[in-house]
């Protein structure tokens, strides 16, 4: 018995035209992965404007004397004055919960 070896070798152009098949394959997907492509945007603007009559108002007021001779007349001096002040605001509507009096200091000379 002999030992028969047989080969098979492609022809030259094989390998040339599977490299361009492919190489067209792959140009016509990159066409057809491009072609209507639209980048997706969502644009919003838009405007604004809220109109109300004021509610709240913070007022401070403050008052202070001169030196005085005791720290019994400068407390009536501040508290005529302030009185006054409280008189005008309550004038005004304001309620007596909704003042408060936030530091009172009394200091000697």
């Amino acid at each position: 018995m002999e030992d028969t070896k047989i080969t098979v070798r492609p022809p030259v152009w094989m390998p040339i035209v599977v490299a361009l098949l492919l190489g067209g394959l792959f140009v016509a997907g990159k066409y057809v992965e491009v072609r209507g492509y639209q980048r997706t945007v969502v644009s919003v603007d838009a405007e604004g404007k809220v109109m109300a009559a004021p509610d709240i108002a913070q007022l401070n007021f403050g008052v202070q004397t001169g030196r005085e001779k005791t720290a019994q007349a400068a407390m009536t001096e501040l508290n005529t004055k302030m009185n006054k002040i409280l008189a005008a605001v309550k004038e005004q509507g304001v309620e007596e919960k909704d003042i408060s009096t936030q530091s009172l200091y009394l200091n000697p000379a």
